[in-house]
């Protein structure tokens, strides 16, 4: 037990998560711009109904109420991420930063908060 949870979990936990970010990085990071935006949305929905199953997963093996607190922290989460979504698009526009150099900042910024 490591936390509360057992070893298993946590090694699952990292394991999922470094698959999402190989996939969004190999497979989501390529391709021509215009089908970019259909592929980075259907994205989103599918990260969205994984962690709803989770959350129902949660709910339905920890509880009702420990199901309610993932939710409420992921609805928290996901609010403040499209909040850091108007802040980048206004620091990209005041400097100017192409369509390119907009993705490698992006990159960067994401790699190094890893």
């Amino acid at each position: 037990m490591l936390d509360g949870a057992p070893i298993s979990w946590w090694i699952g936990f990292h394991v999922v998560v470094l698959v999402l970010i190989v996939l969004d990085l190999a497979v989501l990071g390529r391709g021509e711009a215009s089908s970019q935006t259909r592929r980075n949305f259907l994205f989103v929905v599918f990260l969205v109904v994984l962690a709803a199953c989770f959350g129902v997963w949660i709910g339905h093996g920890e509880g009702r109420q420990r199901g309610l607190e993932f939710a409420s922290g992921y609805l928290i989460e996901l609010s403040l991420s499209i909040d850091n979504l108007f802040v980048f698009l206004l620091m990209f526009r005041s400097f100017g930063l192409s369509q390119e150099l907009q993705r490698k900042a992006l990159l960067l910024g994401i790699l190094g908060a890893i």
